[in-house]
C-alpha cells in the first residue's frame, strides 16, 4: 500500500470529506497545510490533593464510574453542565444477543462531545481486555468531517501522562509485571465511551455538534486475542438513531499577543469550553524536512521475501509549544489535559496563524483560568523521557 492509499483507508475511517481527504493528500506531498488527527480517549483523572473531592453523583444524576474517571469534576461542576444542558442523560437501549446496549450520558459543547455507553449481559473472560469488531458513531445528513475515538473504560485514572491506578490509590500489577484492570463494574457490566468532534477544517470557527443526530453502529462484542485481533463471542449487532442534546458556550480571550518564550510563536487567543479548548498562534511559517518509515516487501536474489521498514521524507511545518495545563484564578495547576480528539493547523493555505484544537480530560471552569502553560522543549532531556510538570513549562497569563 503506498502513502496516498494508507491516507485513503486511514480518512476513510476517520470520515473525513472528500474535499479534505484530498487537502490532507496535497498536505503529505507539497507540505502546504496542517495536519489533522485523531487521538486516543484517554483516561483522565487526579489524585485529590490537586482536585479536591471526587463527587459521585450530581444534580439529581448519578454518574458513571467511566465518566468520573475520564473528566474528574466536581459536584458543582457536574451539576453546571446539567444546568447548562450541556451534560444529558438518555433513556435509550438495544438489546441482541442478550446483550444490552444503553447510552446512559451525553456531554456536548459546540464541536466537541462524549456519549458514553453501559454494557450488559457480557461475561467477559477473566484477564481479556473487552472490544468490539465494529464500534462507528456517525454523524447524521452532515457534508463535512468528524473524527472520533473510542475504548472501553479500564477503571484506572491517570494524572494525564501516567496511570495512578484506581480511585487514584496506586497501581496494582499481575504476576506477569501487567496492570491489573477493572474492565466490570461491581454489577459486572462494561462501559464504553466514545469522544466525538466535528470538524471543517482549521478556520475560525468550528460548527456545533448540538442538535446533530448520530447512528451508533457496533458489532461483534468480544476481547483482544493478544494477536493484533479480537476475538468475537457475541456475533450481535447494535444499532441507534439519536439526536445529541448540548449546547455551545464558549469564553474568548483575545488580543494577548504575548510571545511564547523563544520560540518564535506568540499567542493571539484561546477560546474555552468545559471540555476543550481552542489556540491560536501567530506562527511564522518554517518548512522542516522529517523522516518516516513504512513496510515494504523486499525480495533477496535467491528469491526470499521479507519485510523491511524503507524511510520516506516529507515536509511539514514547525510546530508551537504544545498546552500542557492552565493555572486556575485559586493557584490550581491543571495539567495533562489533551485527552479527546482535535486538529492543528494553519487556518488557511497563506498566512501565519495557527490554532491547537483538543477536547479536556478535565472539567474545565474557563471564567476561572489565570494562566495557560505551554511546554518548554527546552527543559526536556535528549531522550525526551520527563515526567513532565508546570517547571517543564512556559506559563502565560491570560487575565
Amino acid at each position: 500500500m503506498n502513502e496516498r492509499e494508507l491516507f485513503r483507508e486511514t480518512f476513510s475511517r476517520m470520515h473525513a470529506s472528500d474535499d479534505l481527504l484530498e487537502e490532507v493528500l496535497d498536505m503529505n506531498e507539497h507540505g502546504k497545510k496542517g495536519k489533522r488527527f485523531v487521538k486516543k480517549s484517554t483516561v483522565i483523572g487526579i489524585a485529590a490533593a490537586a482536585m479536591g473531592t471526587v463527587a459521585m453523583a450530581a444534580a439529581a444524576h448519578q454518574w458513571s464510574r467511566g465518566m468520573l474517571n475520564h473528566l474528574q469534576g466536581t459536584t458543582e461542576q457536574m451539576q453546571q453542565l446539567e444546568e447548562k444542558e450541556m451534560a444529558s442523560f438518555p433513556e435509550l437501549s438495544v438489546t441482541d444477543e442478550g446483550v444490552t446496549v444503553s447510552v446512559q450520558q451525553c456531554i456536548v459543547n459546540g464541536a466537541w462531545g462524549i456519549v458514553d455507553l453501559k454494557v450488559s449481559g457480557y461475561d467477559l473472560p477473566e484477564g481479556k481486555e473487552p472490544n468490539f469488531q465494529t464500534a462507528d458513531l456517525e454523524v447524521k445528513d452532515w457534508d463535512g468531517s468528524w473524527s472520533i475515538s473510542g475504548q472501553f473504560d479500564d477503571g484506572l485514572l491517570t494524572d494525564g501522562y501516567r496511570v495512578i491506578g484506581k480511585d487514584g490509590q496506586g497501581i496494582e500489577t499481575e504476576e506477569d509485571g501487567s496492570l491489573v484492570q477493572y474492565w466490570q463494574d461491581e454489577n459486572g457490566d462494561l462501559e464504553y465511551i466514545f469522544w466525538i468532534f466535528i470538524d471543517d477544517g482549521p478556520k475560525d470557527e468550528l460548527p456545533s455538534l448540538a442538535g446533530k443526530e448520530v447512528a451508533l453502529d457496533l458489532e461483534g462484542l468480544g476481547y483482544d486475542s493478544g494477536k493484533c485481533e479480537i476475538k468475537t463471542v457475541i456475533p450481535g449487532t447494535w444499532q441507534l438513531d439519536f439526536t445529541l442534546p448540548g449546547a455551545d458556550e464558549r469564553i474568548t480571550y483575545d488580543n494577548l499577543q504575548q510571545p511564547v518564550g523563544n520560540t518564535g510563536a506568540a499567542l493571539e487567543k484561546i477560546v474555552v469550553s468545559p471540555i476543550s479548548m481552542e489556540i491560536f498562534y501567530h506562527l511564522p511559517r518554517s518548512v522542516q524536512i522529517e523522516t518516516g518509515y513504512h513496510e515494504e516487501m523486499v525480495t533477496e536474489e535467491d528469491g526470499t521475501q521479507h519485510m523491511e521498514s524503507v524511510p520516506f521524507t516529507y515536509e511539514s511545518f514547525e510546530e508551537p509549544p504544545s498546552v500542557q495545563g492552565v493555572r486556575m484564578k485559586d493557584g490550581t495547576v491543571l495539567m495533562g489535559l489533551n485527552a479527546g480528539p482535535g486538529a492543528s493547523g494553519y487556518t488557511d493555505q497563506t498566512g501565519e496563524t495557527w490554532v491547537e484544537r483538543f477536547g479536556t480530560g478535565k472539567i474545565l471552569d474557563p471564567e476561572n483560568i489565570a494562566a495557560v502553560l505551554f511546554l518548554d522543549r527546552d527543559t526536556l532531556p535528549a531522550n525526551g523521557e520527563v515526567d513532565i510538570t508546570e517547571e517543564n513549562c512556559i506559563e502565560i497569563p491570560i487575565c
